[in-house]
């Protein structure tokens, strides 16, 4: 879920503790970030250490845990792979997805983990796949203020870029969004930090 409980650390020092009473009063002035989030973001007028906000897709914009977990498995036992523990294929989310069948599927040889990436990958971008993401409540009142404040925001996942631009637009997110930076983009994938480099 999308949490910037933390974006106050952009905030010049002297807002952050207090010694710039007119700058935190109008920060309390400005408006709030989510329902019960604590974050507020400061009008234009407010100068920010950062100007853009890199976000990743799955389980921080969009609730897509279940889903994708699911995908795994029916993906394992199409190619007669028993299923994975779902807690742990739902920690692997964010990887690029050859560690993720890597780790669900230990013990397979390369080839195998190819197929089962391109037939995960057969489903996971097909439109009525898309269909089903949905966005974390909120989401989009924050992308909104975010970009009210000044900020870019860019999305760095391990999804296709092309998947991922489909399910921005699905969840009517994309005007939100400056740049798409999917797993296809880069040669290093997550951890690696190649994707904010």
């Amino acid at each position: 879920m999308l949490d910037l409980s933390r974006i106050e650390h952009g905030l010049p020092r002297d807002v952050q503790d207090g010694r710039d009473t007119d700058r935190r009063s109008s920060l309390r002035k400005s408006r709030r970030i989510g329902a019960d989030r604590s974050v507020e973001v400061a009008s234009h007028s407010m100068s920010w250490r950062f100007d853009l906000l890199i976000l990743d897709l799955d389980g921080t914009l969009v609730d897509s845990e279940a889903l994708l977990v699911a995908l795994v498995n029916d993906t394992l036992a199409a190619q007669g792979y028993p299923h994975a523990d779902t807690r742990a294929i739902g920690a692997s989310i964010g990887l690029p997805l050859d560690e993720v069948f890597r780790r669900a599927a230990p013990g397979a040889s390369a080839e195998h983990v190819d197929a089962l990436c391109t037939r995960y990958r057969l489903h996971a971008d097909a439109p009525d796949f898309v269909r089903q993401f949905s966005l974390y409540a909120e989401v989009r009142h924050t992308l909104t203020s975010v970009r009210a404040a000044g900020l870019r925001t860019v999305i760095a996942t391990s999804k296709r870029r092309a998947t991922t631009l489909d399910i921005l637009r699905h969840c009517a997110i994309d005007d939100q969004i400056d740049a798409v930076i999917g797993g296809d983009c880069v040669v290093r994938g997550k951890p690696h930090p190649e994707m904010v480099h």
